[in-house]
Order: C-alpha cells, then structure tokens, then sequence
C-alpha cells in the first residue's frame, strides 16, 4: 500500500534519527504529512487513541503486530488511549476502528520489498483504501483495508489511521511455528518506543490546550 510519505529505518544498522517534537527522542520514525510533519492532535475534550496489534501467532513473523503490542500492554497509558491486542478477530477490529477514534495506530506486519526487520510509519488515507485493490480472502490473516473498509460502512472511522510495520523475514513455516524470527524479535522494542513517541506527539496538542486554560 503507498502512503503520502514514508521512511524505513534498518534497524540493524546505524542511522541518525530525525527530530519530531521538541525535547523528545525520535526513536526513529519520521512523521508524515505533505510538510513532513505529523500534526499533534487538537479536539475539544479527551483524545481517543486506539493501538491495535494485528496478526497470526502461527505464521512466523506475522505475529509482529501481537508481540509489539503485548509489550506496549506492559505500560500505564493515558486517559483515552486503548491498547489491544486483536489477533485474528477482524470483526473486533472494524468495530473499533468504527468507534469514533480521533487517530489509531495499527502494528502488523508489512512486506514492502526492504530489508527483514525494517520498520515502517505510513498514514493510511481514505483515497487509498477506496483504490487499493481487493485481495483474496485469507481466514489466517487480518487485511487492515478490508478491516477499514468495513469500518467505513459501519459508522465513524477515525480521522486518522497509522500503520506501524515491520518488514518480514519469514511469513508462513511448514509446521505452523510459533515465534518471530530473530530479526523481526529485534525490532519489537524499538516500535515499541516508536509507538510510545507517536502517542506522545499526537497528545502533545492536547497539553498545549490545557496549558493554555490554565489561569
């Protein structure tokens, strides 16, 4: 799936990274926009953020998304932000991305012809996933158009979607294996963190808010 703008990071190698909020590591990821920025979120009340993990335990490193976002489960979140593991319900999912979120940011998988283990931050647009193409229904895996598409059709999408991916090395094993390969291990933490300074930015907004009604 293109994007209005994407950068992969190797993170196996060493690589400077580009700053995003003041005062904040980037942990790598750039944002993206037609400036080259991701703007903070600004909505009157509470922010709604969902994380969601994507994917199937059994077919090797599409499990990314799962063990990412048991890591992230690991932290105490905001008010307003949801972390949840989906798996393979993407009936669960379309309903949540229905759900009137103000961003949601969706971890899986993504085969983008990089190097295993490259991470990836795309916003997902609505143009796109009018034009994307239809895949082949797989009962093993979660398509993350058809989840948004279903979304669409069932209410009140969010206004803005991210994916979080990571480029695989090994999809499927013969014996149904279960476990990332080690490259793939590796980059959990880092889009772990990635995740953690996305949310950040995105709720900075909202402090500004705050700040600024404060007598």
């Amino acid at each position: 799936m293109s994007a209005k703008a994407s950068r992969a990071r190797d993170w196996g190698a060493a690589e400077p990274t580009s700053p995003t909020t003041q005062g904040q590591p980037s942990s790598g990821w750039l944002a993206m926009s037609d400036d080259g920025h991701i703007p903070a979120l600004h909505v009157s009340g509470t922010p709604r953020i969902l994380v969601a993990g994507i994917g199937n335990i059994f077919l090797g490193d599409d499990a990314f998304g799962v063990e990412t976002v048991r890591e992230l489960m690991q932290h105490l979140w905001p008010a307003g932000v949801r972390v949840i593991d989906f798996g393979l319900r993407s009936y669960d999912l379309a309903f949540a991305l229905a759900d009137g979120y103000d961003a949601v940011i969706m971890i899986d998988a993504a085969a983008r012809g990089q190097v295993p283990g490259t991470l990836y931050l795309v916003e997902i647009e609505q143009e796109q996933i009018f034009r994307a193409q239809e895949q082949i229904a797989n009962p093993h895996r979660i398509d993350p158009v058809v989840a948004i598409r279903m979304a669409n059709a069932i209410g009140n999408p969010a206004n803005r979607i991210y994916l979080v991916g990571c480029e695989p090395a090994v999809l499927e094993t013969d014996t149904g294996q279960a476990g990332l390969s080690p490259i793939v291990q590796a980059a959990v933490t880092p889009a772990a963190e990635l995740i953690q300074a996305l949310v950040r930015h995105l709720l900075s907004g909202h402090m500004e808010q705050e700040i600024r009604r404060d007598p």
